[in-house]
């Protein structure tokens, strides 16, 4: 069975890609290139992506995380060597 955090964090993924598929969308919509829209629609635009793009992808944090965890394993196995 997967860990509580492991179902969260496919919830919180798939409600990610849920946020960017109607964002997607929005966009197939209203065709205009950004160049086009004006000053206030391309802040819109823009904040728009960047709130439907949380959680695509792992924080720095989180990433920071994993490689201080590959660090640690990788020391442990040099350490097992030595």
């Amino acid at each position: 069975m997967p860990k509580l955090e492991d179902r969260e964090g496919e919830r919180t993924s798939a409600e990610a890609m849920y946020r960017w598929n109607v964002a997607q969308s929005g966009l197939q919509r209203d065709t205009r290139p950004f160049q086009r829209l004006s000053a206030v629609e391309r802040r819109a635009r823009l904040e728009g992506l960047a709130g439907a793009a949380e959680g695509l992808l792992p924080s720095a944090d989180e990433r920071a995380a994993w490689a201080a965890e590959e660090i640690a394993l990788e020391a442990a196995k040099i350490a097992r060597r030595s």
